[in-house]
């Protein structure tokens, strides 16, 4: 998948935006092919980073932040827990910390540079002014997840835009066929793949969360027993 920067991203994320119909819907069609093809995901809240540990709202690419040691341990963690799912590829995000995610889990897994890609339709929301803002302050702004994930932050972009661009990214994936992909991502991104398979955003889950969607398993594509860490 090509990479879109600057100007040119913001540009095609607007016109997805536009063209394709249902704001903020469960798409069944996506759901068929997927299940048609026989195509898993796996989507994971990316693990511990430094940015965590300050508790802010960032959209920066993070050349500044990176996994904690937490962090990795929990990555160790995981990538016994995955080791089962036999992933074929992982697709990350551009920014530093998502990256070393995906390379090590790519060599826990013995999957070459190929199998591992970036795509731009997977970056943070841009936060505009709120960005570097605590979160607390942040979320107190909404009286719901929903309307957090659903606004636009002042010269930022819009939670639309968001899903949107999710949801794009995950119909390419039913060019594959019979294959697992573990998608590295963020806590907002991760409720809007879940709105778009699922009908429904779920909680903010905590860095190291994964879930499993296999709707040739059953209807609603997972089951609480993929949710990892099992105590959430």
């Amino acid at each position: 998948m090509k990479k879109l920067t600057g100007s040119l991203f913001v540009l095609f994320t607007v016109l997805i935006s536009a063209l394709f119909g249902g704001d903020f819907e469960k798409n069944d069609d996506l759901v068929k092919e997927l299940k048609k093809n026989h195509v898993r995901l796996v989507v994971l809240c990316n693990f511990q980073g430094t940015n965590n540990l300050l508790d802010i709202v960032t959209s920066s690419r993070s050349p500044g932040f990176e996994l904690t040691d937490y962090g990795l341990a929990m990555l160790n963690d995981a990538a016994s827990a995955l080791a089962s799912q036999h992933i074929a590829y992982i697709y990350t995000s551009s920014a530093y910390r998502a990256q070393q995610t995906a390379s090590l889990l790519g060599k826990a897994f013995y999957l070459t540079p190929r199998q591992i890609l970036v795509s731009n339709f997977l970056e943070m929301q841009n936060f505009g002014s709120a960005n570097g803002e605590d979160y607390d302050v942040y979320k107190e702004r909404f009286s719901s997840t929903k309307e957090m994930l659903e606004a636009t932050p002042s010269n930022g972009e819009s939670g639309l835009s968001v899903f949107k661009r999710s949801e794009y990214f995950l119909k390419n994936l039913t060019n594959f066929n019979h294959c697992t992909i573990l998608i590295v991502t963020y806590a907002f991104n991760y409720c809007h793949i879940s709105k778009c398979l699922t009908g429904k955003y779920g909680v903010i889950p905590s860095p190291g969360t994964f879930i499993i969607y296999d709707f040739n398993v059953s209807n609603e594509g997972f089951s609480l027993g993929d949710i990892y860490p099992k105590d959430l």
